[in-house]
């Protein structure tokens, strides 16, 4: 899998005036786009997006200084509208606008190319099971984060909000009296950087990601499990 994902990658780099075809990535992988974002954000620590936006723009950031092109060239080279547009991204990267880095040769920052690798750390072992369930509803507080909700077939009271979860395949993963949160951390990482990779068959599907934490004496203990909504997909050709 991680080597597919290397392969995959490749896209990132190629014409960089054009937009990153997301789909043909995902072809390459030989899983679905869904799959691959939430594959690639656990394991880079960051959003497919940012990741091209901060590659593509050390480059460009390179093309500043080298001092070759115009800075207008440069923009539309790598892709965007305006002159004011390119200002925008390269200041939100490097700090500062691109005719102050070629004006003063300025240090920027730099994104290098990432590679994905397995390493092997000891003999852990994870728990999880695979279920089919029906579809239900999720009524809780409507928020980004935290996201408080509880399982229920009544009306939704007044000032909360509902969310219909649609039959499907989870796959759970149990968590014990783990440090909280940064057990639980911790697992969601190992979930995609030792479970997929270990499980090609499956991955995840579209849908919410879900937590259920149970009470502890311990303030910063925390137990629960942790449900995702995955399918099976054909077997990749040796």
């Amino acid at each position: 899998m991680l080597d597919r994902l290397n392969k995959a990658l490749e896209h990132v780099e190629e014409d960089p005036g054009r937009p990153v075809d997301v789909a043909a990535m995902a072809r390459t992988a030989l899983t679905s786009e869904h799959h691959l974002r939430r594959m690639f954000a656990a394991l880079a620590g960051m959003p497919l997006s940012e990741y091209v936006r901060r590659r593509r723009l050390t480059l460009a950031g390179a093309e500043v200084l080298e001092g070759r092109r115009t800075l207008l060239d440069i923009a539309v080279g790598y892709g965007y509208s305006s002159a004011e547009a390119f200002n925008r991204a390269f200041r939100a990267v490097h700090g500062i606008t691109p005719g102050q880095a070629r004006r003063t040769g300025a240090t920027l920052v730099s994104q290098s190319r990432l590679a994905f690798h397995l390493t092997i750390e000891g003999s852990t072992t994870m728990r999880y099971r695979i279920l089919d369930k029906d579809a239900f509803s999720l009524v809780g507080l409507g928020t980004r984060i935290p996201n408080v909700a509880a399982a229920t077939t009544a009306p939704t009271p007044e000032g909360m909000e509902r969310l219909e979860v649609p039959a499907g395949t989870w796959a759970v993963f149990p968590f014990e009296r783990v440090e909280f949160p940064r057990g639980l951390q911790n697992l969601w990482r190992a979930v995609y950087t030792e479970w997929f990779p270990a499980h090609p068959a499956y991955r995840t599907a579209p849908g919410p990601a879900l937590v259920a934490v149970e009470h502890e004496e311990e303030p910063d203990l925390g137990s629960g499990h942790v449900w995702l909504l995955v399918d099976k997909q054909a077997p990749v050709p040796g």
